[in-house]
């Protein structure tokens, strides 16, 4: 019975995993307002009755793939041990890229059709949100600047991540956000000790 199980929960995860690739495929071409449910459906290669059986609206997967990267991004939060790994930030934005490198081509089309779906600013949001009650509660910084710097470092991590996936990926993402760790918490002149 549980091998039974585990082919069924296999075959979910490759209908659903179509489902989203075909979404973030359509994206790079359509506003997320303008795909039905019959486009992914064709591009997944299944039919609406599947589509349904897991979604309810093409809306519904852009809403599943956020919490998912919140739910991850949560995990890595509660792991860490702040105050040491705020030294030596690598571990923080390793943990990051294993996250998104899961499944590296549909982020990747989400986040180059990110102007047509928004998921990039929404991610954002919800990143600074967490990450704020995160570190303020283990860390003395003042609200205002907390702010601040969270932006900064969530944001131009994800505006670093886009330029990675719009170019012509020579250098391992491992190292991008190596480099991304050092300047967020170093500084550019950080990061110009490195070379």
């Amino acid at each position: 019975m549980l091998a039974r199980t585990e082919k069924t929960d296999r075959r979910i995860l490759r209908t659903k995993r179509a489902i989203r690739s075909a979404l973030a495929q359509i994206l790079s071409t359509k506003e997320l307002t303008e795909i039905t449910v019959k486009e992914i459906a064709d591009a997944a290669d299944i039919n609406r009755k599947t589509f349904y059986t897991y979604y309810r609206d093409v809306y519904q997967i852009i809403d599943e793939i956020e919490n998912e990267l919140v739910h991850a991004f949560d995990s890595i939060l509660k792991k860490l041990d702040l105050k040491a790994d705020l030294k030596n930030p690598c571990r923080i934005f390793q943990s990051l890229t294993h996250v998104i490198g899961s499944d590296i081509d549909l982020f990747g089309r989400l986040l180059m059709a990110d102007r047509r779906s928004g998921f990039a600013g929404k991610i954002v949001s919800a990143l600074k949100a967490r990450a704020k009650a995160s570190f303020s509660s283990h860390l003395e910084v003042a609200s205002d600047k907390l702010d601040l710097m969270l932006e900064y470092a969530i944001s131009g991590m994800f505006a670093v991540y886009r330029s990675w996936f719009n170019s012509d990926r020579d250098k391992p993402i491992e190292r991008i956000f190596e480099d991304v760790g050092i300047m967020t918490f170093s500084g550019v002149y950080g990061l110009m000790g490195t070379e």
